[in-house]
C-alpha cells in the first residue's frame, strides 16, 4: 500500500485568485490612504508653520489664529484631513494583517 500522499492541491480557481486579487488590492489602497494622510498632514503642518512664522511671535496660538484669518484654520483643518488619512489607513492596514492571520 501506497501511504504517501501528494502535496499537490489543484489549479487556482477563479475564486481562489479573486480573493487573493481582492486582499491585494484592499493592501494597496490602504497602504495609499497611510501614505496620502502622511502627505496632506505635512502639507498642512507647512501652511500652518508659514502662517504662525508670519504672525506675532509674542501672541498665544488662538490669537494666532484669530489674526491669520481663514489661512490659519485651514492649516489645521488640512491636518485633521490628514491625520484622519492616515488613521483610516493604519486601521485598514492593521485588519488586513488580521485576516492574513487567520488565513495561515
Amino acid at each position: 500500500m501506497n501511504t504517501k500522499r501528494s502535496h499537490y492541491i489543484g489549479p487556482v480557481t477563479p475564486a481562489q485568485s479573486g480573493t487573493e486579487t481582492s486582499t491585494r488590492s484592499r493592501s494597496g489602497k490602504s497602504s495609499n490612504t497611510l501614505l496620502l494622510g502622511w502627505v496632506v498632514s505635512m502639507i498642512g503642518i507647512v501652511i500652518y508653520f508659514f502662517v504662525m512664522s508670519s504672525g506675532d511671535q509674542q501672541s498665544d496660538l488662538l490669537t494666532a489664529l484669530i489674526a491669520s484669518g481663514p489661512l490659519g484654520w485651514s492649516a489645521l483643518l488640512v491636518i485633521l484631513i490628514g491625520i484622519g488619512l492616515w488613521f483610516t489607513g493604519c486601521i485598514g492596514l492593521l485588519k488586513e494583517a488580521e485576516d492574513a492571520g487567520r488565513e495561515d
